[in-house]
């Protein structure tokens, strides 16, 4: 039962009334059946009513839990007091005395073959073509939200809860998270208010343009307004995958993205505000995810977050930006978290998203311990986070950049002190590598950069510029078929002018070189990166295919391949694409740069893998097995040192022309070469 309070006093009556409604409202994780062993859902109290809020006033309790049923059943709320009446909707709006009278039990049933209502809703994009509407019944809830109301019509706040009969959180989501919100449907489909129609901002707009000039992405709707004043109060509840509700607040939510706002399947940023009972949302949305500047902590805080719909891969797999993210999760750049979730909007099915962390101010101060208030953060050249007088700090960056000659040594390390280096070159090559073609390199689109205001001896405290990975879906052959893994990428990067400009030093060049090879050798190695890929499909492939029935794309219906083969065809290219990237990336990295060496075999070896580990430049491989190799150009010496395990000393290295107990050295070599670390036990 959830408990909003402690200590309550309900008649003989009543415990009896409860009592018997457990029985019959046993899920199939059995959530309901034992309150002792489950984890208390952690909840805020906002959800105010028309009527004047008594905070006093306990909100009602229902007998039965959130999650997933297998039969229909009778669901009790009460109150602890005699003296009040309890009011109810089942359409996600907040009652109010007008609502339905609690009198009796309600009958919980499966849904889903019931008309659809918010699914039947048309004018959400401007392309009459590709809207798509079910021709179908979409799998259904049951969202339940009551207050108490006493003598002097002061209500409760709300209560929520949502239910699912006849469907299984295992067999028919692939034991996903399920997110279920809940919102007057006036907030999303009104035609002056509501956030997901094209509504009356089309109206207005269409009528001041000629439309046919216009592509469907660039047009004016309801859904492309932006600011607090398009920001709805929504509330969330998520039900893990073990089927307990464990977490749900008030919230608001607005629609977010550029291009894709105008798609059937919308993206959607949540935040977390006093007005709405919390200022932050303290629970792991995505569990196991490390702070950046401090990767043995974890990330359980949150201001504001994403449910993103794959961006420009929505209609094709959704898993291009979470697949590059986390490989890159490693590397010198912010990058955001995720985990695939199935959404449903006031009892309907909304389809597959990903929970995705959200960049602002509080990112900043939650991974890398910088104030928030101290953070300045530009997107695509305007501030983004700060205060008007920071547009200064980039101004500054901007005129040096356009003013100095960076193939002068002493311009480029002024360069480096302005901008974190490492991360500046780890972000470039993940954009060249994948073959973005909606970046800053081409587009001068989609990218962040953030620093701290102030200057201190603190971590990440040094006023340099950092870049942020984001919206990189546009890559890895989407929109190609996978089939443009041999494009020159870094040719194409190098006539972007401050790219160009770095180049010209010989030291970026170096910097440069040995990092896309780190790179190459392990963050893109197939080895690597097709297992994660494979992890991803296994999560998102079921609930994708579903989520096309729910939202199209529509041709895929007058068509006679299947959902699933759809795909999958779709997954292939992404394979395809990073086994040959793989291939062609030095051959890339060779013409680009006019190296005169050759890509030859690393090995290096550990005589003990339980004593240590050796890292490679920026990267530190998997040495499990003893061994790890890679391919490096003999244009560049390498940089090995030596990383001893607890218990466990440095001995030396062993191979040809070497010859050190340095921990640190740097290998220059004309062909392939083999180096062993010795590690010996401490006496």
């Amino acid at each position: 039962m959830k408990k909003f309070i402690k200590n309550i006093i309900v008649s003989v009556s009543v415990i009896t009334l409860i009592s018997a409604s457990f029985t019959a409202c046993n899920n199939e994780n059995s959530p309901g059946s034992s309150t002792a062993d489950n984890k208390p859902k952690e909840t805020t109290a906002v959800a105010t009513t028309a009527m004047p809020v008594n905070n006093e006033l306990q909100p009602p309790e229902f007998s039965c839990e959130s999650g997933f049923y297998d039969s229909s059943f009778s669901l009790t709320l009460s109150s602890e007091s005699d003296n009040t009446k309890i009011y109810y909707t089942t359409d996600g709006s907040i009652p109010t005395s007008e609502s339905n009278l609690y009198s009796d039990p309600i009958q919980i049933t499966d849904r889903s073959s019931e008309p659809n209502v918010l699914s039947a809703i048309g004018g959400i994009t401007p392309d009459k073509n590709s809207e798509f509407i079910p021709s179908s019944p979409v799998q259904k809830g049951t969202v339940i939200r009551a207050v108490a109301v006493d003598d002097d019509n002061t209500s409760s706040i709300v209560s929520t809860n949502t239910y699912f009969v006849g469907l299984s959180q295992q067999n028919d989501y692939n034991n996903s998270v399920i997110i279920s919100l809940s919102t007057d449907r006036n907030n999303f489909f009104d035609y002056n208010n509501g956030i997901y129609v094209l509504g009356a901002a089309y109206d207005s707009w269409s009528q001041s343009v000629n439309v046919n000039s216009y592509d469907t992405w660039e047009m004016e709707g309801n859904y492309t307004q932006r600011g607090r004043e398009w920001e709805r109060p929504v509330h969330m509840e998520l039900i893990e995958p073990d089927g307990k509700s464990v977490f749900e607040q008030d919230l608001g939510i607005r629609i977010m993205g550029k291009a894709t706002r105008s798609y059937n399947q919308k993206s959607l940023r949540l935040y977390a505000r006093d007005e709405y009972g919390k200022k932050r949302i303290e629970y792991s949305l995505i569990p196991d995810l490390q702070k950046k500047g401090d990767p043995e902590t974890e990330v359980d805080k949150y201001k504001t977050f994403l449910l993103r719909n794959g961006g420009n891969d929505c209609d094709y797999t959704k898993i291009r930006d979470p697949l590059i993210q986390k490989l890159l999760s490693d590397r010198d750049i912010a990058t955001q978290g995720s985990r695939p979730a199935v959404v449903f909007l006031d009892g309907e099915y909304w389809g597959l998203y990903s929970i995705q962390e959200d960049y602002s101010d509080n990112y900043i101060q939650y991974h890398y311990g910088i104030d928030n208030n101290d953070v300045v953060m530009i997107k695509c050249g305007d501030l983004e986070e700060g205060t008007e007088e920071d547009i200064s700090l980039y101004n500054d960056y901007n005129i040096f950049v356009n003013n100095k000659d960076l193939s002068k040594k002493s311009d480029y390390e002024d360069f480096c002190k302005m901008v974190d280096i490492q991360n500046f070159i780890d972000y470039y090559c993940t954009l060249i590598y994948t073959a973005n073609e909606d970046c800053i390199i081409n587009f001068d689109n989609n990218w962040r950069l953030w620093r701290s205001r102030t200057v201190t001896d603190k971590d990440y405290h040094d006023g340099k510029w950092r870049f942020m990975l984001y919206d990189t879906e546009f890559s890895l052959g989407l929109y190609k078929g996978g089939k443009n893994s041999g494009d020159n990428s870094l040719t194409a990067a190098m006539q972007s002018s401050l790219f160009r400009f770095l180049t010209k030093s010989d030291d970026f060049k170096k910097q440069f070189a040995l990092t896309f090879m780190d790179m190459t050798n392990l963050n893109f190695n197939p080895e690597n990166s097709l297992p994660v890929l494979d992890s991803l499909v296994d999560e998102y492939r079921s609930n994708a295919t579903n989520t096309f029935t729910r939202f199209g794309p529509s041709w895929l219906f007058d068509s006679s391949i299947e959902q699933t083969e759809y795909y999958d065809e779709n997954v292939n290219q992404i394979r395809d694409f990073l086994s040959k990237r793989y291939s062609y990336a030095p051959k890339m990295l060779k013409n680009a740069f006019s190296l005169k060496g050759e890509a030859v075999e690393l090995t290096v070896n550990v005589n003990n893998a339980d004593a240590g580990t050796v890292k490679i430049n920026t990267i530190t491989p998997d040495f499990s097995s003893g061994k790890w190799t890679g391919l490096y150009f003999t244009d560049y010496p390498v940089t090995l040192t030596a990383q001893c395990a607890d218990g466990y000393s440095f001995k030396e290295w062993k191979g040809k022309e070497v010859n050190s107990s340095d921990p640190t050295i740097t290998v220059k070599f004309s062909e392939a070469v083999t180096i062993s670390a010795d590690f010996t036990k401490k006496s």
